[in-house]
């Protein structure tokens, strides 16, 4: 098939693969190319290959950059930033939906948190009529929270209610007296 291929040339095929594989395995991120081993048929093969070796590790440092900004997002988030998205993308369809599912979720809890701080703020400024929005999608402890944070509202609200109440009291108490 390939014509005359020695030993030496055929350890050079072995070790060419093991190192493609070795790429594709992501534990390995610079591939050496070969160029030319003196036999006119294997150059021929390695010219064929190197063309789909660089779109594959071309195709790796893609998806390296999109998971390294998914790293770095997530330590953001664990911090409380809830502004950042991964930017980057990739062909691989599997971390490109890693990386949409990421930004939905960053999208989605900003809004929650957004809502929620909007009505703790009103909270502050004695703005008792505010509410979270809770979305039906919201679940567990980002739903106790929210639904916390609009009973405190209510707690709130009547006691400035009966506050007011008791003041309407004294003063007309004090009036009579």
């Amino acid at each position: 098939m390939f014509g005359a291929v020695s030993s030496t040339q055929l350890e050079v095929i072995d070790n060419y693969f093991k190192q493609f594989v070795e790429l594709v395995q992501y534990k390995r991120n610079k591939f050496e190319y070969i160029e030319s081993t003196g036999n006119a048929k294997v150059d021929k093969m390695f010219k064929e290959w190197n063309e789909l070796i660089k779109s594959t590790e071309k195709n790796n440092q893609a998806d390296m950059k999109v998971l390294g900004e998914i790293v770095l997002n997530l330590d953001k988030l664990e911090q409380g930033t809830y502004k950042c998205r991964v930017k980057s993308d990739t062909k691989n369809p599997m971390i490109h939906t890693l990386k949409e599912g990421i930004n939905l979720m960053l999208d989605t809890v900003e809004k929650d948190m957004t809502r929620l701080g909007d009505t703790m703020d009103s909270y502050a400024k004695s703005d008792y009529t505010a509410k979270v929005r809770i979305s039906p999608r919201v679940k567990d402890r980002m739903r106790a929270v929210m639904e916390s944070a609009n009973s405190l509202g209510e707690t709130l609200a009547n006691q400035a209610q009966t506050n007011l109440e008791n003041g309407q009291s004294l003063e007309r108490n004090s009036s009579i007296m």
